[in-house]
């Protein structure tokens, strides 16, 4: 593993070895992080639903024009929706409306984090459940999403 330093163990209670920290390669840490700045690394989201608990991505801040650019690429593939709402970091709980028949896939801030506050704006994209995509199969999706150039 290149990007391991050093991994610490320790015994747990039935005397089995359990991993107790692992201690990243600096190098490996700020590529992470600068694929994470610009928005290319997502985190896995609790998503709490009146009928079930999923997940949902979540990306960090990118700038309105970004996120209008990738929302525009999708929708030539996707039948997507747009939506604002407020996370409240307290609660763990986003308020925003959606259709009912779209399933959210992901969510981001759409400021930049503040400490300070308890509550910070979102944008979440939502897919219609009844979506079928624009393409004929999976290969044709992925060679007509045109380059990131055309924008």
């Amino acid at each position: 593993m290149n990007y391991i330093e050093d991994i610490t163990l320790k015994f747990d209670i039935d005397g089995d070895y359990i991993v107790d920290t692992i201690n990243f390669r600096s190098t490996f840490f700020k590529d992470f992080k600068s694929l994470y700045d610009e928005g290319y690394i997502d985190w896995k989201f609790v998503k709490l639903d009146a009928s079930e608990i999923g997940y949902v991505r979540f990306s960090n801040y990118l700038p309105q024009d970004k996120v209008y650019e990738h929302i525009m690429r999708l929708k030539e593939y996707y039948d997507i929706h747009y939506y604002e709402g407020i996370l409240d970091f307290e609660t763990g709980m986003f308020d925003t409306q959606k259709e009912d028949n779209d399933e959210v896939v992901r969510i981001f801030p759409i400021e930049k984090f503040d400490t300070t506050k308890t509550k910070i704006n979102m944008g979440m994209i939502g897919i219609s459940k009844d979506n079928e995509t624009r393409a004929e199969n999976e290969e044709e999706l992925f060679s007509k999403i045109p380059p990131d150039e055309a924008y």
